[in-house]
């Protein structure tokens, strides 16, 4: 609108000129019109050299605002640059003071290995001479004295096993005063154990752990139990610390493996929701020695790997050494998972359980219903369940016995249950551990008898002579039973 103004404003102007220049001096019309036309033009020029005038005004301010903002931006570039500069100095300081500081520390801490080293040397060879001293001046303590079975002989490239002369472990060797071996000493309980070992006199027996509230069995819990020569059965927790004192835990840990995996075939033929747990002593795991033809026979079976778990107890579980902590990884990388046992409270580590696959954790019916155990927890019983589950762990409640305890466990939203309310644990029929035509689940236990399987561990026989620390580590066992009777 401005410019139609302007523009009408001109024409106006010159047209008023050439009037005025035809009626004042009398100009001719033709001459009038050519000096109306020359103004106009002319106003039309000077009108456009003032818009492009003020345009180039407003550009080079704008111009000029631009430059002054970029020289400003370039200015805080270069500051930050300055910044950084000093903060990666000041780091490289902080790491060059900290790599100075520390050397004395890795320093010491060399000192520290070499002097561990050196004492370590010096208490083996002084341990070493008062084990000849002793082997040449036999020590006496209460009672009669300590002497090695012609079994547990040490060879002519060991050197001889002397105990401690410590008053319970004497006592512990003397006679068992109860149990299945009453009246017999340690070396004779271990040399009963070791020779029904070698004669395959081992069973395995079975008890379901049932689903809560149909009770249809779930899983197998697998337990070995030896037979004397006089037909007598020997439950684990009476032969497990003789076994061990003979070194005969891996040739037994071999005997349950074997047959759990060929039951584990044989259920998944005709239910592949049922698994079996086989249990699993430390023993074995920290001898590596007798640990390898059980991890071969388990990475050749890891087909059944989601069907079958190992047993530990919780207390072996947390101090675990390094051989033993291998051994497992090596299972657990197979796919084998974790069943673990002999919890007495409801402080634990579930995380920790879950990074370890464990799969399953058996905890006592009277430790989830004892109020005194709930005052001292970190979680309500009645959330166990939903807490372990969130870690993808089952929980098997143990130990059942009545059903008033099945009727209070249901609140807690337990889904597995094991006990003798349900069914004892009975031995396995001999043909369920072979592999052969399909039948039912409870065709695995056998009527009455004891069951006497055909053929022998197929991997370890036990040794005739334990190593030095398995014999230290039996006799240890031992001596604290004997102290806590």
């Amino acid at each position: 609108l401005s410019a139609l103004f302007v523009a009408i404003c001109m024409v106006l102007i010159a047209g008023a000129l050439g009037i005025a220049l035809y009626l004042t001096f009398g100009i001719g019309v033709a001459e009038a019109a050519v000096v109306a036309l020359t103004a106009l033009t002319g106003l039309a020029v000077y009108n456009v050299l003032a818009i492009r005038t003020r345009y180039q005004g407003e550009l080079s301010s704008q111009i000029a605002d631009l430059s002054r903002g970029t020289a400003d931006l370039a200015r805080q570039v270069g500051e930050q640059g300055r910044r950084l500069a000093a903060l990666e100095k000041s780091a490289d300081h902080a790491a060059q003071r900290a790599l100075v500081a520390t050397q004395p520390i890795h320093a010491e801490l060399g000192e520290l290995g070499l002097l561990v080293n050196q004492l370590a040397q010096t208490v083996a060879s002084q341990d070493a001479s008062i084990r000849a001293i002793t082997a040449l001046h036999p020590l006496e303590g209460e009672g009669a004295s300590f002497e090695l079975s012609d079994d547990m002989a040490a060879t002519p490239a060991e050197t001889p096993f002397i105990p401690v002369p410590l008053p319970s472990v004497s006592r512990a060797l003397e006679k068992i005063a109860e149990g299945p071996f009453q009246d017999n000493t340690a070396d004779e309980a271990a040399a009963l154990v070791r020779e029904a070992v070698a004669q395959n006199r081992l069973d395995l027996y079975l008890q379901p752990i049932v689903t809560l509230p149909q009770r249809k069995v779930r899983l197998y819990e697998a337990t070995p139990r030896l037979r004397t020569a006089d037909d007598k059965i020997i439950a684990p927790q009476h032969f497990g610390p003789f076994a061990e004192l003979a070194g005969c835990m891996p040739a037994i840990d071999n005997f349950m493996f074997a047959r759990c995996v060929r039951i584990v075939r044989r259920l998944q033929s005709k239910n592949r929701d049922v698994g079996v747990i086989c249990n699993l002593s430390i023993a074995t795991l920290a001898d590596p020695e007798a640990f390898a033809p059980i991890a071969d026979f388990a990475e050749a079976n890891r087909v059944v790997a989601t069907a079958l778990a190992f047993a530990l107890p919780y207390p072996a579980l947390r101090e675990l050494g390094a051989h033993e902590e291998a051994s497992l990884a090596r299972l657990t990388e197979l796919g084998f998972r974790l069943a673990i046992d002999h919890i007495t409270d409801l402080r634990f580590d579930a995380r920790d359980l879950a990074e370890r696959k464990c799969g399953f954790l058996k905890l006592p019916a009277a430790v989830l219903l004892n109020n005194a155990v709930h005052a001292t927890a970190n979680i309500h019983p009645a959330d166990l369940a939903g807490l372990l589950g969130r870690y993808g762990i089952e929980l098997i409640a143990d130990g059942i016995v009545t059903e008033s305890t099945v009727v209070d466990l249901l609140d807690f939203e337990l889904k597995l249950a094991e006990g003798d309310l349900f069914s004892p644990p009975r031995p396995a029929r001999p043909e369920a551990t072979q592999l052969g035509d399909e039948r039912e689940d409870a065709d695995l236990h056998a009527p009455g008898s004891p069951s006497s399987l055909p053929s022998a561990p197929p991997f370890v026989s036990p040794r005739a002579t334990p190593s030095a620390a398995e014999r230290t580590s039996a006799v240890a066992k031992l001596a604290r039973g004997a102290g806590r009777q």
